[in-house]
């Protein structure tokens, strides 16, 4: 998937996402990520970002409190290839 698919797949589920009366509760991976959610979502989304820059994401730990925001989700964004193996 490229940059692009992705930019467009987040503003179609936020499009249609909105069209509800709650704030979607949004987990990503990585802090950017976390940024682009933030910048398509506006005022309709919460976004918390399980790393911050200075993670190294390939090698996160999963902690409950992790687990927690992940499971509680209406939407998860993540990288993929293999980036969050650890």
């Amino acid at each position: 998937m490229t940059f692009k698919h992705l930019v467009y797949s987040l503003f179609f589920v936020f499009s249609f996402l909105t069209l509800q009366a709650k704030e979607l509760k949004v987990v990503c991976s990585t802090s950017d990520l976390a940024w682009l959610a933030k910048k398509i979502g506006k005022e309709h989304v919460t976004v918390v970002a399980l790393s911050d820059g200075n993670d190294d994401a390939h090698y996160m730990d999963a902690t409950p409190k992790s687990v927690k925001l992940v499971s509680d989700a209406d939407l998860l964004c993540f990288i993929g290839l293999e980036l969050e193996i650890g």
